[in-house]
């Protein structure tokens, strides 16, 4: 599981039809609950025990019964100040939003700079929209940051003047890397004084291992913030 879920505590908590308890758990790992659970193509499968006697847990069809019948779905609003460490998002799609919500959750500054007019990249060829725009709403609804749609992000210059220590290049397939790709410590690279990391369907990854990918740089990230070692996350 890209995610690392703790899956035996979801499944506890499914058995026992408290439904809120498993989406609380399932949320804290995946961070966008509706999308995993509607795209997630259960990677984990192949690895269940359970593959050899019958057949592999359909933790799939856990989650989609969990986001279904969970009624507390909001996460908490923590009232806490803003950290005054600049963060630049560039690309508003999956992996790009994930990686916002972790670190707005921290509440650090940041920035989301998308080059169309509208969030959710790849997902509006995957989903119905009231699917992941709600889900997207729901999860930031507490979480200040500002957005920049009709904005293409070319170089690092074009936003160097305005405090950013680091930047997330979530552009997608065939999208600016901004020279972080393929680097010796990973895909990261400091480009005058911003650390620079890339991920996502930048890298080739499915639209669920480029959520995970949000979320693992936001993790990234804030390890720079705190040591300014640049640390890619492993595979």
């Amino acid at each position: 599981c890209p995610f690392h879920v703790d899956v035996l505590d979801f499944q506890t908590k499914m058995a026992n039809c408290n439904y809120n308890a498993a989406f609380k758990t399932f949320r804290n790992a995946v961070g966008f609950p509706d999308i995993v659970a509607a795209l997630c193509p259960e990677y984990c499968a192949s690895a269940c025990p359970r593959g050899e006697l019958d057949r592999s847990v359909q933790l799939s069809l856990l989650e989609k019964t969990c986001v279904a019948k969970a009624t507390k779905k909001d996460p908490t609003d923590y009232n806490v100040l803003i950290k005054p460490r600049k963060i630049a998002v560039i690309g508003a799609g999956i992996s790009g939003l994930a990686c916002a919500l972790r670190l707005t959750q921290k509440k650090y500054d940041v920035t989301i700079y998308e080059k169309s007019d509208r969030l959710g990249g790849e997902l509006w060829d995957l989903m119905p929209s009231e699917i992941f725009l709600g889900d997207i709403e729901r999860q930031l609804q507490f979480e200040k940051y500002a957005l920049h749609l009709n904005t293409e992000v070319k170089s690092i210059d074009q936003i160097r003047d305005q405090g950013f220590e680091a930047v997330y290049a979530a552009t997608g397939k065939g999208g600016l890397d901004f020279g972080a790709m393929d680097q010796e410590n990973g895909h990261c690279v400091m480009d005058g004084g911003i650390a620079v990391f890339a991920g996502g369907s930048l890298r080739g990854k499915d639209p669920i291992r480029a959520l995970a990918d949000g979320l693992d740089m936001a993790w990234s990230i804030e390890v720079f913030l705190k040591t300014g070692r640049l640390e890619y996350p492993g595979e």
